[in-house]
């Protein structure tokens, strides 16, 4: 193993100490099934309907927070999206989420969004670069007022071809990404920032039908003694193209 190798290493593993680091921090087990379709309204203009939703195996006290096991989430989302230039994408959806829809107090939460996102192929390798920002209300307990905030993403993406230079029917791919989210509106914003990633394989099993399956790493701080919400969830992800 070379030098640099084992730096890159020893890197990995102090910024995954640091970030999971603390006596008040919880680390929670998770699932995210997700069906999506898409489909072409125009020449120009794209649409997408997407079900997800977000489970919690197991279940954590930290001080007189419970983090109780079950569904978490329930994501109901479309939207439309369209190629600005040969690199560039825009977007723009609304999601109606269910919080807790199994615990006998559902509240919910109304989300739009709007994005753009730079991608650029070299070689089999495809890089993308996306902006996000998601204007988020949110019901916190049932009969409640909607909560404002404002949340500002990026995120770094990298897909390619397990087998040769280009993804063919009945191919693997390998999709990957990490992202940072900030929420400006809120008290402290860059201290509590959130940082995700995700690494999975994909299967193309034809031009309308792709399925994907890897692990998605969750984390944010949940107090000003750096205790933090760690979560890692299995993701699975089942794509149609009409």
């Amino acid at each position: 193993m070379t030098a640099s190798i084992k730096s890159s290493i020893g890197t990995l593993l102090l910024v995954f100490c640091l970030t999971t680091a603390g006596a008040q921090s919880v680390h929670l087990l998770g699932f995210q099934p997700t069906i999506g379709v898409e489909g072409q309204l125009n020449k120009r203009w794209d649409y997408f309907f997407q079900l997800s939703g977000e489970g919690q195996f197991n279940e954590e006290r930290v001080g007189g927070d419970v983090f109780e096991n079950g569904t978490r989430n329930i994501d109901f989302q479309v939207g439309a999206s369209t190629d600005l230039t040969a690199d560039w994408n825009g977007s723009a959806n609304f999601t109606f989420r269910l919080r807790e829809p199994f615990a006998g107090a559902v509240t919910t939460e109304l989300r739009t969004t709007q994005q753009v996102t730079w991608s650029k192929s070299f070689s089999k390798y495809r890089f993308r670069h996306r902006v996000r920002a998601d204007e988020r209300f949110v019901q916190r307990r049932v009969g409640a007022k909607y909560e404002f905030n404002l949340r500002i993403r990026y995120r770094f993406s990298l897909d390619f071809p397990l087998q040769g230079d280009r993804l063919d029917v009945k191919e693997f791919y390998l999709n990957s990404n990490a992202e940072i989210l900030y929420t400006p509106t809120e008290d402290d914003a860059f201290f509590y920032r959130e940082y995700r990633g995700y690494g999975a394989v994909g299967y193309l099993f034809d031009e309308r039908y792709r399925f994907e399956m890897g692990g998605a790493y969750e984390t944010a701080r949940i107090d000003r003694e750096l205790g933090r919400e760690n979560n890692w969830q299995l993701r699975m992800v089942w794509a149609i193209f009409l």
